[in-house]
């Protein structure tokens, strides 16, 4: 019976501690629209953009297949700046929907992050002074299965900004890039690495007393 409750201890010790460093996605969002697109459009909704990965409704040949409300448009030269709930650092994941990839729309986008004093008294500060650049262009043909591309975060961060910039490079006039969800990293607590370590060298030493 010790044994157990110690077994169920260290799993729930081991659980907690890798939900601390599981992947978190965009919790909300300031939506700042570029040209080529209307306002009305189900398209220019920032809430498309929040949340987990939405898989595109496609047919087997990757055919658009009913809505394609999934995703946000960015327009061109559009911005999306991003938050999380926390800080975070290493790999961000921009997840872009592209209909019947490849199909000829190029689309491109810069990737920047920002740390807490981005937040000036008139708003969001979108000048590249206050941004540290992630990604100088993903492109929406480079992305895989799942439409993710990653960057990485050699920092601590707490917010992301993804612009558009398919016209400056070379890339197909439209509505600009398309955003379907978003996730980083989570900044390591100290505590949870701990719990960790405690909770792996505990259910190692339950199952060799059991063993032996």
């Amino acid at each position: 019976m010790r044994k157990f409750i110690v077994l169920i201890t260290c799993f729930i010790l081991l659980l907690f501690a890798i939900s601390a460093h599981a992947a978190t996605f965009a919790s909300s969002v300031d939506y700042f629209m570029g040209s080529g697109l209307s306002s009305t459009s189900v398209r220019a909704n920032p809430l498309n953009a929040l949340g987990s990965y939405n898989a595109p409704a496609v047919d087997i040949q990757n055919a658009e297949v009913g809505g394609n409300n999934n995703f946000l448009s960015l327009g061109m030269g559009g911005t999306a700046v991003f938050s999380f709930g926390k800080t975070f650092t290493g790999p961000v994941t921009i997840y872009e929907t592209t209909w019947n990839r490849p199909n000829g729309y190029s689309e491109y986008a810069q990737v920047w992050a920002a740390t807490d004093d981005v937040l000036t008294s008139s708003g969001i500060n979108l000048g590249s002074d206050a941004w540290v650049l992630l990604s100088p262009s993903i492109y929406n043909q480079d992305g895989d299965s799942l439409g993710g591309q990653t960057v990485f975060a050699n920092g601590i961060y707490s917010y992301l900004k993804i612009t558009d910039v398919t016209g400056s490079s070379g890339g197909t006039a439209g509505d600009g890039f398309d955003i379907n969800a978003v996730s980083v990293s989570p900044t390591p607590i100290p505590g949870a690495v701990w719990i960790l370590g405690v909770g792996l060298a505990g259910l190692i030493g339950v199952r060799r007393k059991v063993e032996s």
